[in-house]
């Protein structure tokens, strides 16, 4: 499902491979604000309960946010940076993108934590899942959601586009979980009937259009704009374009990785083929098996047994699945650029090309391969 499109992890980046230096910053600042989040989040509460709640409350948040080792949410305060000339940025706007950093973190590691859940995982960056440590998960999901609203609301209930932001966090929540919703019900459906008439491309992107575009790609760039006073100047149709593209090649890397990724670095055990997911890579195989490929496709799919993954593992091997998403991600890629082009904004499309390299630099650390498309690494084609 959503799973670990681990955009922005420091262990994740090849040897040698630059980037801003204001990635780094991030996490500094933003494990410093940690404190004052944790206080937050349970002003209020009666004494009488609140040293068992903070004790909790502090294990899950430590447990499930400062101590992972990626990030899937582009850093607010990175963007913002990117956004901003240093001339022009303010010390209250980079601390308020360090707020709303811990607001989309505390929604999305709520959302993770159900995630794992549904899925049955066991581990996620390289622990053990939070649901297998305790019987409070659902409930310290809930809060660490709640948190991120009360944040918002100390925080920027005066600013001018607080209703705005408001929105945008909420929309983004709420399609997040149709989108875990729609993923779970295909599944289950599946795994009853063992039919694949919904296993279809359109079906797949409107899950990723739901589960992936908004938090992925959308929200942390347009939060970032807010704060930079620019997101009314911004072409919405190209943007629009862009961050579907983005979440396309997002969720096909994170289908991708549960497959074929290095253990090591990707920190959770992979289990879309056994428990009957709706994946690219399904799909894919789908559209260019032959009947007998269909059918070993069909009896293996969504089953618990080691034989019947590795099945499915050796047809997508005979259909070159992996190869077929480095081409798709190449294809997605140059279209990506060329709508960025498009932008009148300079400082966006140098921050949007940065998310590309990301992407790129980790699928080529996770999966000891070598992107063909040169132009990712040499964006200075795109900023004018």
């Amino acid at each position: 499902m959503q799973g670990d499109s681990r955009l922005f992890s420091r262990s994740l980046m090849p040897k040698g491979y630059k980037i801003s230096a204001s990635f780094f910053e991030f996490y500094e600042e933003f494990v410093k604000l940690y404190p004052i989040v944790k206080a937050e989040v349970l002003a209020g509460v009666d004494e009488s309960v609140s040293d068992v709640l903070y004790n909790q409350v502090e294990k899950s948040m430590h447990y499930n946010i400062i101590t992972k080792n990626s990030y899937t949410v582009f850093p607010v305060y990175t963007a913002y940076q990117y956004l901003v000339s240093p001339e022009e940025r303010t010390l209250e706007n980079i601390r308020l993108a360090n707020i709303l950093d811990w607001c989309l973190e505390l929604v999305l590691s709520g959302y993770l934590i159900i995630d794992d859940i549904m899925d049955k995982s066991k581990k996620r960056s390289n622990k053990t899942c939070w649901y297998c440590k305790g019987s409070s998960a659902i409930s310290d999901s809930k809060i660490m959601q709640i948190a991120s609203y009360k944040l918002l609301r100390k925080y920027f209930h005066n600013m001018p586009y607080y209703g705005t932001l408001l929105n945008m966090v909420s929309k983004t929540f709420f399609m997040c979980n149709l989108g875990q919703s729609l993923d779970a019900l295909v599944g289950n459906q599946y795994k009853k009937t063992r039919n694949f008439k919904d296993f279809t491309f359109n079906k797949q992107k409107m899950c990723v259009a739901y589960k992936t575009n908004y938090f992925a790609c959308k929200l942390p760039i347009n939060v970032a704009l807010l704060l930079a006073n620019s997101i009314r100047n911004e072409k919405k149709e190209e943007m629009d374009k862009i961050f579907t593209l983005m979440s396309q090649i997002v969720q096909a890397q994170n289908d991708i990785w549960d497959c074929y990724a290095r253990n090591d670095i990707y920190g959770k055990d992979g289990n879309d083929i056994t428990e009957g997911k709706l994946t690219w890579l399904i799909v894919t195989a789908i559209e260019s098996a032959s009947r007998a490929q269909l059918n070993l496709l069909q009896d293996n799919y969504g089953r618990q047994k080691q034989e019947c993954y590795e099945m499915v593992k050796n047809v997508y091997k005979d259909l070159n699945i992996l190869n077929k998403y480095l081409t798709f991600g190449d294809e997605l890629v140059q279209e990506m650029y060329h709508n960025i082009r498009k932008l009148p904004n300079i400082p966006l499309k140098h921050l949007l090309s940065v998310c590309i390299r990301y992407l790129t630099a980790q699928d080529n650390n996770m999966l000891h391969s070598r992107r063909v498309v040169q132009s990712r690494l040499n964006v200075s084609e795109v900023l004018h």
